[in-house]
């Protein structure tokens, strides 16, 4: 798999970092930004794993200080701005520039055999004959894999990612999990369905077939037989 590290600056101290992220909370915090805002460390800063916060299990019907920190998010929101960390508000226009670069970078390293670590399930490395060492996503889709070996077919691991139409009419993209060279079809497993899975699927432009729990069931009693 390759990757590829973009390299950027500080805008404040000129700070080489690779990592959009990274560069963000540091900007926010640069000693050298002139709108760098300072905080005063809260009574739990610092403590010890298994310390409780003073806000857990607090709403705002039973706090007032959770009610206002509530009520000054949302004024802010409903008002076209969008606080940062440091209390710098920014503008939706701003805000939709800022997401536009983090798309480009993410498309990039995309293109570039970057596979993303986020997910509902954990990832698990599995090496196939044919598809190679790969990683797929929790037990159902390693029983996929484990099954299209089992029968002998030729297929990978799909890293293509389709543009289509999300439910708010803006241009997101969708990634099948497999692709079966024998059957010329992309296949997804999934678990529960929504809009949005629907919604990618009848914009798809290739032949694909959803494999939820009772054809997973059937092909885990196939490799115990």
């Amino acid at each position: 798999m390759k990757t590829i590290n973009i390299v950027m600056e500080c805008r404040h101290c000129k700070r080489i970092i690779n990592n959009i992220g990274s560069l963000a909370a540091h900007e926010m915090c640069c000693i050298k930004n002139p709108n760098r805002i300072k905080h005063k460390s809260g009574p739990g800063a610092g403590a010890q794993k298994g310390y409780i916060p003073w806000n857990k299990g607090l709403t705002k019907q039973t706090d007032i200080r959770v009610k206002k920190s509530a009520e000054i998010f949302h004024n802010n929101y409903i008002n076209g701005e969008y606080l940062k960390p440091l209390g710098i508000a920014r503008t939706e226009e701003k805000e939709k520039e800022r997401r536009k670069k983090i798309s480009i970078l993410t498309n990039i390293r995309y293109k570039n055999g970057w596979l993303p670590k986020a997910g509902r399930c954990k990832k698990i490395k599995y090496t196939s004959p044919t598809a190679g060492d790969i990683l797929v996503d929790g037990s159902w889709e390693l029983l996929v894999a484990k099954y299209l070996d089992s029968i002998k077919v030729n297929w990978f691991r799909n890293k293509t990612r389709f543009c289509y139409k999300n439910l708010n009419g803006e241009d997101s993209f969708y990634t099948p999990d497999f692709f079966v060279k024998n059957w010329d079809v992309y296949i997804e497993v999934k678990g529960y369905e929504t809009d949005l899975d629907r919604c990618k699927w009848s914009q798809f432009p290739y032949k694909i077939e959803i494999w939820k729990k009772e054809k997973i069931n059937k092909i885990k009693n196939i490799l115990l037989s």
